[in-house]
């Protein structure tokens, strides 16, 4: 069912006050990088662009932060309304997100070089910190036998094992998680991790080493 409501009087200009005020606070936010050039037909602008990604107007800004935070975006560009921005916006967020996927050869070969072969078996061990998607660089280096990584890519602790290796990582991604401030868990050769304590990273993978040697010495 779909719920109208109304407004009159002194309520409908209060109203109205409220809605230009957000549309100013939107077109300022947007402003470094997006020049608004037809500003006519607000509240169906405004609407519009809730309708875009699907968030209410109380919402609204905290979105459009998060996608121009996530999507980095410096160079500046006309748009003709609010809707043709934020669309703008979206795709090229979508894009920035495809390319943190995209892991290049030699990074993987850098991993796969870094990596320490535990004592007294022939498993070899990466544990880093990488700028692209954690899981992807992962799933990459463990296609090749006998190996353990610990990779962090600034959200959350990834943690896997090829196959050929004889560990479960949940227990390791729960401890992990803890030193993060949060939890963690997942399959037995791919967890997950993370947790508000960014910091405190290092411990982490410190702990994640730690605990491998002693799963695989038993």
């Amino acid at each position: 069912m779909n719920r109208i409501t109304f407004a009159a009087g002194k309520m409908a200009d209060a109203y109205q006050k409220e809605e230009h005020k957000l549309y100013e606070r939107v077109i300022d936010m947007l402003s470094s990088v997006y020049s608004i050039t037809d500003h006519e037909n607000i509240t169906e602008q405004l609407r519009e662009t809730e309708k875009f990604f699907s968030v209410s107007a109380e919402q609204l800004e905290k979105t459009l932060q998060r996608f121009l935070h996530e999507t980095n975006k410096k160079e500046p560009t006309t748009e003709k309304t609010l809707v043709d921005a934020c669309n703008h916006l979206f795709n090229e967020w979508k894009n920035t997100q495809k390319q943190k996927k995209m892991v290049s050869s030699d990074i993987i070969e850098q991993l796969m070089q870094d990596a320490f072969e535990i004592p007294g078996t022939s498993i070899r061990m990466v544990i880093g910190i990488c700028d692209s998607d954690a899981i992807t660089i992962a799933g990459a280096i463990i296609q090749k036998p006998g190996y353990i990584i610990h990779i962090y890519d600034g959200k959350k602790l990834v943690s896997a094992a090829s196959d050929d290796v004889d560990i479960d990582l949940r227990p390791l991604a729960s401890e992990m998680g803890k030193i993060l401030g949060g939890s963690g868990g997942g399959k037995p050769k791919l967890t997950q991790c993370g947790g508000p304590n960014r910091d405190k990273i290092h411990d982490a993978l410190q702990k994640a080493k730690e605990l491998t040697v002693q799963k695989l010495k038993k």
